[in-house]
């Protein structure tokens, strides 16, 4: 038992902050469609990374489970709340929702995406751990090289 356990702290080791590696946002379901139909281009988060990843995968909780594609990262930055409102419509959520989720913070995490790709092949959670460590973030995970090349490799079939 314990060199399991020594197998899974190395495999949760941590990317640096200010790398660039893509990284696993999650969603809840209602989620779903607005993001598969392009309806959002920005989406607005209490915890952001501190650098630009190159990429976000899109992973969409109960009762889906999967991550569902990937998009390019435009930007990331932080907004004072004025500033994130004015986006609201370009994140497919309404102001006064925005509002509250933002709540008594002062500014909020924007992301801004483009080059939508959604999976022909949904990649569930339990296919990933079955290959890799994964366990879906709550607010975001930077991604290791063998969880991205899992990912694709099930999306593509060849897993």
């Amino acid at each position: 038992m314990p060199e399991l356990g020594a197998e899974r702290v190395e495999m949760r080791i941590r990317i640096p902050p200010d790398s660039d590696r893509p990284i696993v946002y999650s969603f809840r379901s209602e989620w779903m469609d607005p993001i598969k139909s392009g309806a959002v281009s920005v989406f607005f988060r209490s915890k952001s990374p501190l650098s630009k990843p190159k990429c976000v995968f899109i992973y969409i909780g109960n009762p889906v489970k999967s991550i569902i594609g990937k998009a390019k990262v435009v930007s990331i930055s932080r907004s004072p709340r004025p500033d994130a409102l004015r986006l609201a419509a370009r994140g497919s959520i309404s102001e006064s929702d925005l509002d509250r989720y933002i709540g008594t913070r002062k500014d909020v995490g924007v992301i801004t995406i483009d080059d939508l790709e959604i999976f022909e092949r949904e990649v569930s959670a339990d296919s990933l751990s079955a290959f890799v460590m994964f366990h879906p973030p709550q607010n975001f995970q930077t991604v290791s090289e063998e969880l991205e090349e899992t990912i694709y490799r099930l999306a593509n079939g060849e897993l």
